[in-house]
């Protein structure tokens, strides 16, 4: 085990001086991106890929959180500049509604609002000098309070014709387009939460359903893709739907994806038996390790690194013994204890 330690340790000092030199050779520019990390990186091979194995079930692509925007107040919508795919950032602008006959109404209320409140101090005044009754300042006061309330709910009206995201979103459908007459309550911008997590809902059978725990090995497979998606089981319906029999799961894909919320699915379970094939790596290329399983980084279709929880079964001499891990993907080997979540690497050497 010191033996393999040293030998990851003495690699990546390697690799480090290497890209020390090339950074310090290079002129320092305030606005240039932050260079690639070198790494050294394995090819998980067709024949170690893990598989399901077993039936797939039908699915729909999701986010955990995901959200329908509307305004609070009718009108016609002056503004939507925001399109599906659009990343916003939290409380940008999504819509706006014209703002004219509420921009009025406050007005009207600000006005009225000055008014009692002058009449409700004259009142008060003039009681102190015994020129008025105490329940005629009373009643302004109570007159100057119930304008300031509506004061303030003419300018919360009037905010509310500016839609703004609720958190970091991702936009996903328009329900609504500029011109348009939304009701308050409306659907304008459907969107979803950028932290949170993607999910593949799927019906299965109860007696299916019956055999699975959460965070349990299961895969999706999606349009177009050559390799399945790895993922855990990450929620479970409490029963079977009363008219289908079927039992609503949701599995959660590791690392991230650019998948469109909607696009359909299919999700395979990995039983006991079928996810003991192991895989082997470079014993540097974990990042930990413990009797719950080990995580890994493997590089993404853009070149960035992402964590990924796999199954380990231990080492074996410089090796160590995985499972879990989709076909043809790169495992980050030297250089692993340096990278982070959705850093961008260079792959050098074979």
């Amino acid at each position: 085990m010191v033996d393999r330690r040293l030998a990851a340790v003495a690699t990546f000092a390697v690799l480090g001086l290497g890209a020390l030199g090339l950074a310090l050779a290079q002129p320092h520019h305030a606005a240039a991106p932050a260079p690639a990390l070198a790494v050294r990186a394995v090819t998980v091979a067709d024949s170690d890929a893990a598989d399901s194995g077993g039936p797939r079930f039908a699915a729909t692509i999701h986010y955990d959180r995901e959200a329908n925007l509307s305004f609070r107040v009718p009108g016609r919508i002056a503004g939507l500049a925001v399109r599906p795919g659009d990343r916003l950032a939290a409380g940008a602008l999504v819509a706006a509604i014209e703002p004219a006959a509420f921009a009025s109404v406050a007005a009207i209320r600000g006005a009225d609002a000055a008014h009692t409140a002058r009449d409700a101090d004259r009142l008060a005044g003039l009681v102190h000098d015994g020129a008025s009754s105490p329940a005629a300042a009373d009643a302004a006061r109570d007159a100057a309070q119930g304008s300031a309330a509506a004061l303030a709910g003419a300018r919360y009206d009037l905010a509310s014709t500016r839609l703004t995201a609720p958190f970091a979103a991702l936009v996903l459908a328009r329900g609504a387009e500029r011109g348009e007459t939304v009701a308050a309550g409306q659907t304008v911008v459907r969107v979803a939460d950028r932290a949170s997590a993607l999910l593949a809902m799927a019906d299965v059978p109860a007696e299916t359903a019956a055999h699975l725990a959460r965070g349990q090995v299961a895969q999706v497979w999606t349009a177009g893709a050559t390799a399945p998606v790895a993922a855990r089981v990450w929620r479970i319906a409490g029963g079977a739907d009363a008219r289908s029999g079927l039992v609503s799961v949701e599995v959660r894909l590791d690392g991230a994806h650019d998948l469109a919320s909607g696009s359909p699915a299919a999700v395979g379970f990995a039983q006991e038996t079928q996810v003991t094939r192991q895989q082997r790596l470079p014993a540097e290329a974990l990042i930990d390790a413990d009797s719950a399983g080990a995580s890994v980084w493997v590089i993404d279709a853009e070149g960035r690194a992402r964590r990924q929880r796999v199954r380990f079964f231990g080492f074996d001499d410089r090796d160590a013994l995985v499972g879990g891990l989709p076909a043809r993907a790169r495992v980050i080997t030297a250089g692993a204890g340096f990278v982070g979540e959705g850093q961008v690497v260079a792959v050098i050497g074979a």
